[in-house]
C-alpha cells in the first residue's frame, strides 16, 4: 500500500470516528455510565446504529475509564501511570518530562477476573442457558458485550456483584 493511500485511510478513520462521536458518541458514554443496557442504549438513540456499534462503544468506554481492565491489576508493572509535566528550560523554553507514577485507582480486590467471551466462543448456547438465573437487565449486560477470547478483569460494582451472586461466582 502506498504512503498517499495510507494517509487517506488513517483520515478517512479519524473523520468516521469524529462523525460517530458527534452523532452519538457522547449520548452512548451517558448511557453507559448510566448502567443501561446496550439494548436499552439502542432504544433512547434516535440515529441508526447497530447494537454491535454500541456495544463496541461501552466497551471502549469502560476500558478507557478502568471499569475493565485488560491486564491483571495485580501486576505491578501495569500498575504505573504515565504522565507529562511542563517544564521550563534554562532560556525559558517549554519542555515535557515524562513521570511515571503508582497507579492506585485499579487496586486488585476491587476487580473480578472475567473468561466470558472464552465461555460464549465454546458454546454459546450453554452460556445463554447459564444465564437464565439472572436479571434480564443483567444477561443482557453480559450478551451484548463484545467480550475478548482472553480474561479481562471487571470492577465489582453493584451490577457486577449481582451477576456474580446469580452464577455463583462469589
Amino acid at each position: 500500500m502506498k504512503k498517499s493511500e495510507e494517509n487517506s485511510k488513517e483520515f478517512s478513520n479519524a473523520l468516521r470516528d469524529f462523525a460517530f462521536d458527534v452523532a452519538g458518541g457522547a449520548a452512548i458514554r451517558h448511557l453507559a455510565d448510566l448502567e443501561y443496557t446496550v439494548p436499552e442504549i439502542k432504544s433512547k438513540l434516535d440515529f441508526p446504529i447497530s447494537e454491535q456499534q454500541i456495544g463496541q462503544a461501552v466497551w471502549k468506554h469502560y476500558v478507557d475509564k478502568g471499569i475493565i481492565l485488560t491486564k491483571d491489576p495485580q501486576d505491578n508493572r501495569d500498575n504505573m501511570r504515565t504522565r507529562y509535566v511542563a517544564c521550563k528550560g534554562q532560556y525559558g523554553r517549554t519542555y515535557f518530562k515524562q513521570v511515571k507514577e503508582e497507579n492506585l485507582e485499579y487496586e486488585a480486590y476491587n476487580y473480578v477476573k472475567c473468561d466470558f467471551g472464552k465461555l460464549i466462543y465454546k458454546d454459546k448456547n450453554a452460556f445463554i442457558k447459564q444465564l437464565d438465573v439472572l436479571e434480564k437487565r443483567d444477561r443482557e449486560y453480559l450478551l451484548h458485550m463484545p467480550w475478548p477470547l482472553y480474561p479481562v478483569w471487571h470492577i465489582k460494582n453493584e451490577r457486577f456483584i449481582r451477576i456474580m451472586k446469580g452464577l455463583n461466582l462469589d
